[in-house]
């Protein structure tokens, strides 16, 4: 279940806060020292990233210890990527992931993935 990301709807993105935000960073700079992609990359990577129309959501407190504890449990996923997916199931976008854990999660739940 993949599609490109003409198939995404409009016109808003959604993704989880702290761990988005995190998660951008840290694979731009991973890739960055393991020479993957230039600083120059990174930039227009970001530059492209605030252009688009992306809504952070924001989290109640009890929704870790509910809906993310569960997919957890059911899937096996760290706390993270359980967020992930629950958003995904919840805005019924797709998914773009590398973490083999989350991606074999997303097709148990039916969630679509961006191939890419």
């Amino acid at each position: 279940m993949t599609d490109g990301l003409a198939g995404l709807p409009q016109p808003a993105f959604k993704v989880t806060t702290v761990a988005a935000r995190r998660d951008f960073r840290n694979a731009l700079l991973v890739g960055e020292k393991r020479k993957r992609i230039s600083k120059e990359l990174v930039r227009t990577f970001l530059d492209e990233l605030v252009a688009l129309p992306i809504v952070l959501e924001q989290l109640p407190t009890g929704f870790v210890f509910d809906r993310v504890q569960h997919l957890s449990r059911k899937h096996g996923l760290i706390p993270c990527n359980a967020t992930y997916l629950d958003l995904a199931l919840n805005s019924r976008f797709p998914l773009a992931t590398l973490d083999e854990d989350l991606r074999r999660a997303c097709e148990k739940a039916r969630v679509r993935l961006v191939q890419g």
